[in-house]
C-alpha cells in the first residue's frame, strides 16, 4: 500500500489492550507509526492513561466516536470483549482501517463468515491475533510440515490446566458467559479464550498452506462446569481434521498449574513441545535425527509488526479470517451440540496466587492428564 507513516488507532486499552498500547508507545516512533486515537468505554484499567494524556492522544468511549470525531486509522488494533469483535471489525474496515483483531476471531461462525465478507469488499488486511501463528518457530516448524519433512500428520494432542479464580470470573462482566444481557453471544470460555491458543495451534499447524488451517470434519466434546457461570470452564476435545486425530484438554478449574505440553505425531516423526523446555518446539525423526525449532513466544510481537507490514507492503498475512475460523467452527459447533455436565456438588475451594479463592473439582485435573496420557476422552463423570 506504500503507507510510510503510519496511523493506528487501539480499541480496548484496559485489559490486555495495555500490552498492545505499551508495546506501541515503546517501539511506534522508530517503526515511524502515529498513535491517532484509543477508545475504551472504562479506561480506568489502562495502566498508561497518564502518557496518553502527556502526548494528547485523542481519547474516547468508543471507536465509533473516534471516527466521528473525523480522526483516521491506517489500523486498527483492537482487543474488546468477544461479543464486539465482528462489529467492531467491521467497523473498522468501512472506515478504511485495516485491522489486528485480538483472538479468537469471534464468537459464532455466522459472525465469522459476515467478517470475511467485510473484509473482501474492503479488500484490506485483517489480521487475528493468535501470535504463535506469527512466530518464526511456527513458521520453521509449518514449512516442514508442508513440505513432506515428517510425511502425513495421525495425531496432535494438548493438555493446559490453568487456574482462574474468582478474579478472573469478576474482573468484567461478560467472563465465563454465553450471552450478554442484550443477547449477544460470547461463548467465552477456556476453549474460546484463555487456551484458545493452543487448540488454533494444532489446527494451524496441519493446515494446507501457510495461511490456511486444517478444517474440522468431526468434533466431540465433553464440558464441565464447575464455577458459578454460564458456560463450562473445562473441556476435553477429539476433533478429526486434516486425516488426523486432534485430542485437547482444557481446564480452570483445577488447584494446580500445568502449563501447555503438546506432541504432534506424523508417519515420519513427532514434534513436542513443553513450556518448560527452552528448546521449544523439538521434532524427533523416526531415523533417530532431531530438530529444534525453538520457541513460538520467543518473537511474540510478530503479530504486530507482521501486521504493519501488510499495511504498508502487502505482504501476506499469515493468521488472518481464513486461518482463525475453523477454531471458531470447533467453539459454534460444540456450544450448540454439547450439555454441560455441573460439577458443583464436587467443588472445592483454596485460596489461588492472586489471593482470590479458586474453585477446583477433585480428581478432575488426574482425569485429563490420563487421557492426554492414553490419547482418550477422560473417564469422569
Amino acid at each position: 500500500m506504500g503507507v510510510s507513516t503510519l496511523n493506528v488507532f487501539i480499541a480496548g486499552i484496559g485489559g490486555y489492550g495495555n500490552k498492545y498500547l505499551d508495546e506501541l508507545l515503546t517501539h511506534g516512533t522508530e517503526q515511524s507509526i502515529n498513535i491517532t486515537g484509543c477508545a475504551d468505554p472504562a479506561p480506568r484499567n489502562c495502566t498508561k492513561l497518564d502518557e496518553i494524556q502527556q502526548q494528547g492522544i485523542p481519547l474516547e468511549t468508543s471507536l465509533q466516536a473516534l471516527y466521528e470525531r473525523g480522526l483516521q486509522a491506517d489500523l486498527v488494533v483492537m482487543s474488546p470483549p468477544i461479543q464486539l469483535h465482528a462489529p467492531l471489525t467491521s467497523l473498522a474496515l468501512q472506515h478504511g482501517s485495516a485491522v489486528l483483531c485480538e483472538k479468537p476471531l469471534c464468537a459464532t461462525l455466522d459472525e465469522a463468515h459476515a467478517m470475511h465478507t467485510a473484509q473482501q469488499q474492503s479488500g484490506l488486511p485483517v489480521a487475528i491475533g493468535y501470535q504463535w501463528s506469527f512466530a518464526d518457530a511456527t513458521q520453521m516448524l509449518k514449512k516442514d510440515i508442508l513440505s513432506g519433512v515428517f510425511g502425513a500428520a495421525r495425531q496432535a494432542k494438548c493438555l493446559v490446566l490453568w487456574p482462574r479464580s474468582k478474579a478472573y470470573y469478576s474482573r468484567n462482566n461478560w467472563a465465563g458467559r454465553i450471552r450478554t444481557d442484550e443477547g449477544a453471544l460470547i461463548y467465552d470460555s477456556p476453549v474460546n479464550n484463555a487456551t484458545a491458543h493452543f487448540l488454533h495451534h494444532m489446527l494451524y499447524l496441519l493446515g494446507p498452506a501457510t495461511d490456511r488451517a486444517a478444517e474440522p470434519e468431526a468434533i466431540e466434546a465433553q464440558c464441565f462446569r464447575a464455577n458459578p457461570i454460564e458456560n463450562f470452564d473445562a473441556a476435553a476435545l477429539r476433533v478429526q481434521a486434516a486425516g488426523a486425530e486432534i485430542l485437547f484438554y482444557s481446564a480452570h478449574c483445577v488447584p494446580d498449574l500445568l502449563n501447555p505440553v503438546m506432541e504432534l505425531e506424523f508417519e515420519k516423526g513427532r514434534v513436542s513441545f513443553d513450556y518448560a523446555d527452552p528448546s521449544g518446539f523439538k521434532a524427533t525423526m523416526h531415523d533417530g535425527t532431531e530438530r529444534i525449532y525453538g520457541r513460538p513466544d520467543a518473537t511474540y510481537w510478530n503479530k504486530l509488526w507482521q501486521t504493519v507490514d501488510a499495511v504498508r507492503n502487502g505482504t501476506p498475512v499469515l493468521c488472518g479470517i481464513p486461518a482463525a475460523t475453523p477454531h471458531t467452527r470447533v467453539v459454534d459447533y460444540i456450544q450448540n451440540n454439547t450439555n454441560v455436565v455441573s460439577l458443583a456438588e464436587r467443588i472445592k475451594e483454596k485460596t489461588w496466587d492472586d489471593g482470590a479463592p479458586l474453585k477446583f473439582v477433585p480428581g478432575l485435573a488426574e482425569a485429563l492428564k490420563d487421557a492426554y496420557l492414553n490419547n482418550t476422552m477422560p473417564a469422569f463423570r
